[in-house]
């Protein structure tokens, strides 16, 4: 693997061609551009940005893939420069997961859990982290309950699987000392993200690909296919395009009601376990306050209907609603999983000529590759 951003080999002296207008395409072009490398965007559709989409319906904004971005210091100059005036979620909103049937807000344990928690946490952590699953790392300080309720939901809503299937290095900051206590990883965590604060634009997540556009005007062409790609190529296109086994599915649904659901006021959304289709429901008029109706993006494993949706929330939370709008939004095997199969498949991208860049090669968060390109 190289210590660079993308995976493969590139001859930086040549012409690099970036494959794909995508966010990783933009990013990459963005990083060429401020270190004086030559190179040109190629995209097959007719726009940039590829998933991220934000679509002004009358009620508000509903984003077609990322909800917001996880900022920290170095993205907020990195978007300073880009002429981006973030906008941050509002505070104090409970994060819930639906834990034994009911809605449960930090910390998710019960009293006699805790107990237990805290006599943990001085365990040693493992130190063979690297073929470790992250349910294996932490099941010595959560237990199997906790890792199953409060752990898999956790991280459910963005790898769209459970923490059995996902590698432990893959997910977690891993530059420490292992071998210390699960305090002192925690609390090494707990440092590191401090900083972090979760953001987005007043028109929208799409706000950023068109910043990029507009800083790489004249090195991005448009409705350009390619059925070769040529000599010094950066692959950056969807995973489900590149990887074979290493995927997984997501549906992405959003439905504006007439009225808010009551028992999830004042929160930004509900995580559920992975033995559930649902895997949460994210509450976009309360994380930002720009939309005029009651607007819930459900993520789920397989396709939700207007009337599967309904008879959810009548079921979860005993209320009946309307629906004034809704927009789907599907990736079938097209989610990269952070599994043991997936280190695999990278290795296998190194056989061939070209090098590549996406959410399958380090980092699945936009986050990530923002920070890995600056």
């Amino acid at each position: 693997m190289s210590d660079s951003f993308w995976i493969g080999n590139l001859d930086l002296n040549k012409k690099v061609h970036i494959i794909g207008a995508g966010i990783s395409g933009l990013l990459a072009g963005y990083y060429f551009k401020r270190n004086n490398i030559d190179f040109h965007i190629y995209e097959s559709t007719n726009r940039v940005g590829g998933k991220l989409q934000s679509i002004q319906h009358e009620s508000g904004i509903i984003e077609t893939a990322a909800n917001s971005l996880l900022s920290t210091p170095r993205i907020l100059e990195f978007l300073d420069h880009l002429g981006l005036e973030p906008i941050s979620t509002t505070k104090k909103l409970k994060r819930y997961i639906f834990r034994k049937n009911t809605l449960k807000s930090f910390p998710y344990m019960s009293f006699s859990e805790l107990i237990i928690f805290s006599r943990n946490l001085f365990k040693k952590t493992p130190i063979n982290i690297d073929e470790l699953s992250v349910y294996e790392f932490w099941q010595p300080l959560l237990g199997d309950k906790c890792c199953d309720e409060i752990l898999t939901p956790a991280l459910n809503g963005i790898y769209a699987t459970n923490s059995k299937n996902l590698l432990f290095k893959d997910v977690f900051n891993s530059n420490f000392s292992f071998g210390k206590s699960y305090f002192s990883y925690l609390k090494f965590l707990k440092k590191q993200a401090s900083s972090f604060k979760s953001i987005s634009f007043p028109s929208g997540i799409e706000e950023l690909p068109h910043a990029l556009e507009k800083k790489l005007e004249g090195n991005i062409s448009l409705n350009t296919k390619m059925s070769t790609y040529p000599e010094n190529s950066l692959i950056c296109i969807d995973a489900k395009s590149i990887l074979k086994e290493s995927l997984t599915t997501i549906y992405s649904q959003t439905f504006i009601l007439e009225e808010n659901i009551k028992k999830l006021e004042g929160s930004f959304g509900v995580l559920f376990n992975s033995s559930s289709p649902l895997l949460g429901i994210l509450c976009n008029h309360q994380i930002f306050k720009r939309n005029t109706r009651p607007s819930y993006t459900l993520m789920t494993s397989k396709e939700f209907s207007e009337k599967d949706f309904l008879q959810c929330i009548e079921n979860l939370f005993n209320e009946k609603h309307s629906i004034i709008n809704k927009e789907a939004f599907s990736w079938v095997k097209g989610l990269p999983l952070y599994g043991q199969q997936r280190p695999i498949e990278l290795n296998e991208l190194l056989e061939t000529p070209h090098a590549y860049f996406g959410n399958y090669t380090k980092g699945i968060s936009l986050r990530s590759l923002i920070e890995q390109t600056l």
